[in-house]
């Protein structure tokens, strides 16, 4: 699991490499669809203000609020035990995000 900033890269789909920022400056709704349909994506509540300050347009539905919120007190949970291998134990983490 990460929590993700705008410098983050994403590392999967079809944005693979660039960073969150520039894709909210070329493709908004796939963050939209990350946060709500990608496990292993979240982004802290000052992350998505950060966003919103800097690109007002960008907006998030309640559904991917709460998904969001759900996904990164898991983070926060998961990064305070140190015990982030146990979230996905079978799965090797480049091969979760090939498309």
């Amino acid at each position: 699991m990460i929590s993700y900033t705008i410098q983050t890269r994403l590392p999967f789909g079809k944005h693979k490499g660039k960073t969150v920022q520039e894709v909210i400056s070329i493709d908004m709704s796939y963050i939209n669809f990350c946060l709500l349909t990608v496990d292993r994506f979240c982004m802290s509540p000052a992350v998505l203000n950060e966003i919103h300050s800097s690109t007002p347009t960008f907006t998030i539905t309640q559904e991917e609020a709460d998904k969001n919120i759900e996904k990164y007190l898991i983070f926060l949970r998961m990064e305070s035990t140190d015990d982030l291998s146990n979230y996905y134990p079978d799965e090797e983490e480049n091969d979760y995000y090939d498309d």
